[in-house]
């Protein structure tokens, strides 16, 4: 946090698996609720009882035995949940829990995040007295926080590092950049008024990714880092380890997620199979923010792309492997759906970013950046809207849901049963052929052995 807060948004604690009762007392609009209706911790999630705070929030409780539902009313507001299920409802609108209502003691207990969403309560954790505070109106000096998130991706050269600062003062970061770019990282985090750094991911023990995070434990107190676990004998991550071993997860194969306000951080680990190939053991890092949301894809390549479970749709992608052609295939771009492409990438040897992976970006429609040419590039966003500005460049004009004319691509090469050739994604003649036609192909080589020939303007491999 840039300015320490004495009350934080209390959404998750992460202890043991099973009951324990907490010895939060619960305060709602500055009355102490009764000593028997305290916290519950079950299956790492807090518990609070239902009807009690229900009540104490103006609403009415209604409990039907026979069908074991229970009604909250209060003002415009009609919630329905059930026992035994995660899912409730919401003025008509369905809900899923993170727990199932549970019934503890002679009492109701629901997710303390429930609380918050669903009957539009703030919540809020007094570190001093350890209280949780439940507050049915908005009141300002409770917590300062600022309206807007900005995602910084930052120039280190050949490289990764990405600075993500959130409502609330959560400062985050996304590996750290290769050791000789240390100071360049420390000097900008600073000059963005960085004082500590409350959760800090390295995607994958390579020195271009982690070279720097020693030097930056060093510059600031770092509450939590993450790693997806593999090691290696190189004297760079020996340093890393030293560095970080304390405040290491060691489960990080389960996946995580954390939550900053109303902003959702997931990271997503490929299977253990990939984890011999550094780049495939990549940790993948989704962010939401109302609206926006944020992919990133560390260096994993195609074969982790293809095992990527659940949706990973977002308007903003972080490229993986610094824009390698092994890389961003046709279906992951699909997949995900980007309308900004950020490519993080100095000189190289290896001729990244591809002019293929380029190629596929912009025939999706994607706006691409890169750290190379565009310098440090800031994305400013509200949850609704987004702007992006660059500091090689102009800012870009607020964008709401960006729309574009170009073709989505959904494979190497396209055809139509309109016609008897196929063409590459850019071809001129492809504007003629009408969309609901359309037939895609992995590569040339399968629209040949459905019969349709090479179109001569174009001219596809």
């Amino acid at each position: 946090m840039k300015r320490i807060a004495y009350l934080m948004v209390l959404l998750v604690f992460f202890l043991t698996p099973g009951i324990s009762w907490g010895e939060s007392k619960i305060i709602v609009d500055n009355k102490v609720l009764s000593q028997n209706q305290s916290t519950v911790m079950l299956y790492n999630r807090i518990l609070v009882p239902l009807r009690s705070i229900s009540t104490a929030l103006g609403a009415e409780v209604r409990f039907t035995v026979s069908n074991q539902t229970i009604d909250i009313l209060k003002e415009d507001k009609h919630i329905t949940l059930c026992l035994g299920s995660a899912k409730a409802f919401v003025n008509e609108n369905p809900y899923i829990l993170e727990l199932e209502p549970q019934f503890i003691k002679g009492s109701t207990y629901v997710p303390l995040r429930f609380v918050s969403e669903a009957l539009g309560a703030q919540v809020f954790f007094d570190q001093t007295s350890g209280s949780v505070i439940i507050n049915s109106k908005k009141q300002e000096n409770i917590l300062v926080k600022a309206d807007l998130a900005k995602i910084h991706y930052l120039d280190v050269g050949y490289g990764d590092c990405t600075y993500i600062d959130l409502p609330g003062d959560a400062d985050i970061l996304i590996d750290g950049g290769s050791a000789e770019k240390s100071s360049d990282v420390i000097n900008y985090l600073k000059n963005q008024g960085v004082k500590d750094i409350e959760l800090l991911i390295a995607t994958h023990p390579h020195e271009d990714h982690i070279g720097a995070i020693p030097e930056i434990i060093k510059a600031f107190p770092v509450k939590e880092v993450i790693d997806n676990g593999v090691v290696t004998s190189h004297a760079y991550y020996q340093k890393y380890k030293q560095a970080v071993w304390s405040l290491r997860n060691r489960n990080p194969n389960i996946g995580k997620i954390w939550r900053f306000g109303d902003s959702v951080l997931e990271t997503i680990v490929p299977p253990e199979h990939y984890f011999a190939d550094y780049n495939n053991s990549s940790l993948g890092v989704k962010l939401t923010i109302g609206d926006i949301k944020f992919f990133f894809a560390g260096d994993f390549e195609q074969p982790v792309e293809q095992d990527i479970k659940g949706n990973i749709q977002s308007q903003f992608l972080k490229v993986g492997h610094h824009g390698s052609n092994d890389a961003s295939s046709y279906e992951f771009i699909e997949r995900v759906k980007p309308a900004v492409a950020v490519i993080s990438v100095g000189q190289n040897s290896y001729g990244f970013p591809s002019s293929k992976v380029i190629e596929r970006l912009q025939h999706s429609g994607a706006k691409v950046y890169r750290t190379d040419l565009n310098g440090n590039i800031v994305v400013t966003t509200d949850g609704k809207s987004y702007t992006v500005v660059t500091s090689k460049g102009k800012e870009m004009e607020t964008v709401t849901n960006p729309a574009s004319d170009v073709i989505p691509v959904k494979g190497e090469v396209v055809a139509s049963d309109e016609s008897n050739f196929y063409h590459k994604p850019d071809c001129t003649l492809i504007k003629n052929l009408n969309v609901e036609n359309q037939i895609w192909f992995s590569n040339s080589l399968e629209a040949r052995g459905k019969g349709f020939y090479q179109c001569s303007e174009c001219e596809p491999e």
